[in-house]
């Protein structure tokens, strides 16, 4: 039989011999935590799903939070000057100024389109004798509107072939993207650019980006998705008159959506301040008229009897 006194002299020992090893173990189990962490942060998540993979490597915008999201609206645009992803601290600050050397070159345009087109001429960046564009218009019900312009209402074609401007900038769509798929709405587009290169076979033709959207109208992937098949067909189309200027990565936030200080108060048009984003960028692509005298082409005039006006 063990005598008390003996057992608590053991336990002394045990105890002494634990506290001497326990800060080794700790360290062990400390090392051993480091180390799954690490391993943890450089290896990629095998239950990241493909989608949130390519959307961050490819397109700088991270995945739409919820609608009621404060963070959802930093005023940070989607992507750099440069196209590359940067975290929003790091993203430049661009001067969206229209100066005068613009204005100018903007003189040569005619523009074609819909309401947020008509816009640009009101605000003043457009002679206002070269506006072709007015509220409702689309791709697919463009010859269904009169155009009033140097006092007279005609098709779009007429005008265009009477004023042969050096460049043609149309911009249209979200009156497109709910009521056409994707094939209808591009087949529609290059029929219209195709017509008007008949009409003014000397003018340059560029096509701006369908605007991204704050408000429930459409969705903005659903827009992204008809702006890449409408630049695919443009950058396929064999004619080098034909361009297409994509300024919507500097009018959208990192959730996809347009940002809130360029959003009219219904969501969907563009203030004054995403017009100035998207012509600045317009003009920043440098687009000049390339045209030499060989190329020049006398203008067909157009038959639109085939079209019922209804407005």
């Amino acid at each position: 039989m063990i005598k008390p006194r003996n057992i608590l002299s053991a336990a002394k020992k045990h105890i002494w011999l634990i506290a001497a090893c326990t800060p080794f173990a700790i360290a062990l189990i400390c090392t051993a935590c480091n180390y799954a962490s690490a391993a943890m942060v450089s290896s990629p998540n095998p239950e990241q799903s493909q989608t949130e993979i390519i959307g961050a490597s490819d397109s700088c915008i991270e995945a739409d939070p919820d609608e009621n999201s404060e963070s959802e609206d930093k005023n940070e645009p989607a992507a750099s000057s440069d196209g590359s992803c940067l975290p929003p601290e790091k993203l430049p600050k661009q001067d969206y100024t229209i100066t005068d050397e613009m204005i100018k070159y903007f003189d040569d345009f005619v523009v074609v389109g819909d309401s947020i087109c008509s816009g640009f001429v009101n605000c003043g960046y457009f002679k206002a004798e070269n506006n072709l564009a007015r509220p409702s218009i689309a791709a697919w019900n463009i010859h269904q509107f009169y155009i009033t312009s140097d006092g007279y209402s005609s098709d779009v074609l007429l005008h265009i072939y009477d004023k042969q401007p050096k460049y043609i900038l149309f911009s249209m769509g979200l009156n497109d993207v709910n009521l056409t798929t994707q094939k209808e709405f591009v087949d529609n587009y290059m029929k219209l650019l195709y017509d008007c290169r008949q009409a003014s076979p000397n003018s340059e033709l560029i096509v701006m980006a369908v605007t991204p959207v704050r408000s429930k109208f459409s969705q903005n992937e659903k827009i992204d998705s008809y702006n890449s098949a409408l630049k695919y067909a443009i950058n396929n189309s064999g004619c080098k008159h034909y361009h297409f200027v994509d300024p919507t990565d500097y009018l959208k936030n990192r959730a996809n959506r347009l940002l809130e200080e360029y959003a009219f108060d219904d969501g969907t048009h563009l203030e004054q301040s995403g017009m100035k984003v998207c012509l600045w960028y317009l003009y920043n692509q440098g687009i000049e008229y390339s045209f030499t005298e060989d190329e020049l082409k006398q203008p067909k005039y157009p038959d639109t009897s085939m079209y019922t006006h209804l407005y």
